[in-house]
């Protein structure tokens, strides 16, 4: 969130951070290691910025973050159960991102 700083020290590169969330092709959503913020179908919803990265995880969990917010949301679940085929997450996952963003934000409902 703080490009690699916290506490007034440097852990990671400015710049390493900054290669791992740019997006390098306008056929892929893809960065280095995270994916970043589509137009439409986002995982991260609607009101997450165009600045935002994140990840999504086999049995559903996720995060993202929005540095123009200084917010990241980690959710954590388990679409497995009951059974691999349950695929009702990827609906869940942009509404819990449109619902974290209304929440702190007035925003009005679309």
């Amino acid at each position: 969130m703080n490009k690699g700083k916290l506490n007034d020290e440097q852990f990671i590169k400015q710049s390493t951070v900054e290669l791992f969330t740019k997006r390098y092709s306008e056929e892929s959503t893809r960065a280095l290691g995270w994916d970043t913020k589509s137009d439409s179908g986002s995982s991260a919803g609607i009101y997450f910025s165009k600045n935002s990265f994140g990840h999504t995880g086999y049995t559903g969990t996720s995060i993202w973050a929005d540095p123009d917010r200084n917010l990241f949301v980690v959710f954590l679940t388990n679409r497995v159960y009951p059974t691999r085929e349950n695929t009702k997450i990827q609906k869940v996952r942009p509404q819990l991102h449109n619902a974290v963003i209304k929440s702190i934000e007035k925003i009005d409902a679309k």
